[in-house]
């Protein structure tokens, strides 16, 4: 192979970009959902009261970059040379990604998927077995997940999977790939993903 490998999809990629103007940014992190809402039994009744689990939260942006010189002249000189400085800016990129996903949240840095989130412990099984149940646990909670942060080799394995009997790919064939996905949900390589 010749190159430098680049991820297919980031979480940048999924989730919805927003200007910042600030060298802060105020959200309201939701820890839980409200319950279902009451029926009343008749007009006039009182109603339900649901009551959400928030936080005011105020995180500093994180600025992550890095410079190289090179004039003009010798990047418009040698065509392999921008080529391999974009590839220098995708690994910037793939910092970002990665403290996206695994991101302490010490010394204004992102606090990470893995660090915001809770651990599900799925039944044994299979991958796709513990990525279904994980999302129907999602799903039953109020949420709607709709992408899942897999280790490469993790993936290569579900990717991998054979029929028994007849050996086809479940996944379909290596010559002809889709996009990743998994019960309908985008995969994101991460190496940081656990295995």
């Amino acid at each position: 192979m010749i190159g430098l490998a680049q991820p297919r999809v980031r979480l940048f990629d999924l989730l919805q970009c927003q200007k910042i103007t600030t060298g802060t940014y105020e959200f309201v992190q939701i820890f839980a959902l409200p319950a279902g809402a009451g029926v009343p039994a008749n007009e006039g009744a009182l109603k339900t009261e649901a009551s959400v689990a928030t936080a005011l939260k105020t995180v500093t942006v994180a600025t992550i970059a890095s410079w190289a010189q090179a004039s003009r002249q010798a990047i418009s000189d040698n065509a392999s040379l921008l080529s391999t400085s974009n590839a220098f800016g995708g690994r910037v990129l793939g910092k970002a990604h990665d403290l996206l996903v695994n991101g302490a949240g010490c010394a204004d840095v992102i606090r990470g998927l893995l660090t915001e989130s809770l651990a599900y412990a799925a039944a044994d099984g299979s991958v796709a077995d513990k990525v279904s149940e994980a999302a129907a646990v999602m799903v039953d909670a109020g949420y709607a997940p709709s992408a899942v942060v897999l280790n490469p080799l993790t993936w290569y394995a579900v990717r991998t999977s054979k029929a028994t009997p007849g050996g086809e790919y479940l996944a379909g064939s290596w010559n002809a790939p889709t996009t990743p996905s998994i019960w309908n949900m985008s995969v994101v390589e991460s190496h940081r993903g656990p295995r």
